[in-house]
């Protein structure tokens, strides 16, 4: 909503958080309510096996969702052709990367907090969060990995993807 609320308090490069190391250069955001992101981005390219996948993300207007409810998704495309979704649930994946004032005591594990200008204005701070998913298939190559939003107000983010 405003140029100072980002992130650019967060540290780039290898970082480790919540016990993980993740490459962070950027982020990919889904939204089916804001315009100028698009609802999936498809094909993100992981081309090997892996035992685990651990993603730091977040959502914008999550706070605006209740605990429990799906806004978003991974689907991971496998080599062969099988396929399973990771679904984003509010409370327990990811929550509002802004700290809101009536938040539930959900399971997300924080990454990362910070702070920035708009943060500071509402004295309260601003995280990423940290989903660890055991693969089911780890013998098996994952070919791609799409990220969607679903039709909700919060708009998931995605900082960086580890595989492990």
């Amino acid at each position: 909503d405003t140029a100072e609320n980002n992130l650019s308090a967060l540290p780039t490069g290898i970082q480790t958080m919540a016990g993980a190391q993740f490459d962070i250069r950027g982020l990919v955001q889904v939204s089916w309510e804001l315009p100028e992101h698009p609802v999936q981005v498809t094909n993100i390219p992981v081309e090997r096996a892996c035992q685990r996948l651990h993603f730091l993300h977040a959502a914008i207007k999550a706070g605006q969702a209740e605990d429990g409810a799906q806004i978003g998704r991974y689907v991971i495309h496998y080599e062969g052709g099988e396929r399973r979704e990771i679904p984003l649930v509010v409370g327990k994946d990811l929550a509002d990367w802004l700290e809101q004032p009536n938040e539930g005591g959900g399971t997300c594990v924080v990454a990362w907090t910070g702070a920035n200008a708009e943060s500071q204005r509402k004295n309260t701070r601003i995280r990423l969060f940290k989903t660890t998913w055991p693969n089911p298939l780890p013998d098996t190559a994952i070919r791609s990995i799409d990220f969607e939003a679903l039709d909700r107000p919060a708009s998931p983010f995605l900082v960086a993807l580890t595989v492990e």
